[in-house]
């Protein structure tokens, strides 16, 4: 187990989301609680088409905000389920896909190291699908922040940075591998690297899903495959549909919402207003805004 990290039979489900960031389930509403708002992995598309389409604002734009929530989400979770501090230079692995998922985890990866954390990128075989994923992967390796790229199989060789198999010191592992756009079970290679990440987890370190849980269907909450098991998820714009259900709660651990930025009269404009099952508590407002420096330890 890494150093600092407490035994989680110490811990209520719940107890432990940074200050600012509230747990979205395992508590029972009162009867005529309101309905909650979520989004279907289609409507999020649409708001970021239209965020850029009608308001302007460049997918780079949106990616960085999401990073930078992902970052201030990632300091905090050390703080309070580990003791932690961001400056005492912890080891942190974030697992990026190729796809957007993969592009928010990159661009965290550098805000993390800006605020003190020793990080490893594990990337997935194959190039950035888009040019954000791709600038965000080159920013890194032009600040010297250790990358490994799986192979095709998702086996990892020895890591030379840190010493040993990759990242298996790491007291926090951020899973930046799939987004929304998963509709059936992971493909080998990825699947184990989902596995890799859950057996972090059984060695102690603390899990954070971007956006949602590797393996996990956004609109349903299933999991046809392997789905890292996290402690925590910050789910970016809003909740998915499929955090609502039983299914999805044995994987997305305490919820948080990071604002993105999208206007919001686009979130209105999609999200659809559900029925709050008497599992689930109720939500945190609006985030708080972030500090000159990305992170900042004690609220966001």
């Amino acid at each position: 187990m890494p150093a600092g990290h407490p035994d989680r039979s110490e811990h209520h489900h719940g107890d432990d989301l940074p200050p600012g960031h509230h747990a979205s389930h395992n508590h029972r509403e009162a009867p005529g609680a309101p309905d909650i708002e979520a989004f279907s992995a289609q409507s999020l598309r649409s708001i970021d088409a239209d965020s850029h389409r009608i308001y302007g604002i460049p997918p780079l734009l949106l990616m960085e905000n999401a990073a930078r929530e992902l970052a201030t989400c990632a300091v905090e979770l050390l703080e309070d389920m580990a003791g932690i501090d961001i400056e005492d230079h912890p080891p942190i692995a974030i697992y990026c896909g190729t796809g957007n998922n993969g592009a928010d985890g990159l661009a965290a990866a550098r805000h993390l190291h800006n605020a003190g954390a020793a990080v490893m990128v594990i990337k997935a075989h194959g190039e950035m699908a888009t040019d954000e994923g791709k600038t965000h992967l080159a920013t890194v390796r032009a600040m010297g922040l250790p990358v490994i790229d799986a192979a095709a199989d998702g086996k990892l060789g020895p890591s030379t940075a840190q010493g040993g198999s990759a990242g298996e010191n790491s007291v926090l592992v951020v899973d930046a591998l799939l987004g929304t756009g998963l509709t059936s079970a992971p493909r080998p290679a990825m699947a184990a690297l989902i596995n890799r990440i859950n057996q972090h987890r059984r060695s102690g370190a603390i899990v954070l899903a971007a956006d949602i849980p590797s393996g996990m269907i956004a609109d349903t909450g299933e999991t046809p495959g392997p789905c890292v098991k996290a402690d925590a998820t910050i789910t970016f714009a809003g909740l998915k549909l499929g955090f609502l259900g039983l299914a999805a709660q044995p994987y997305v651990g305490n919820i948080a919402i990071g604002d993105i930025g999208a206007p919001r009269e686009l979130l209105a404009k999609y999200a659809e207003h559900v029925g709050r099952p008497p599992h689930f508590e109720s939500l945190l407002d609006d985030a708080e805004p972030l500090d000159d420096h990305g992170v900042h330890p004690g609220s966001s």
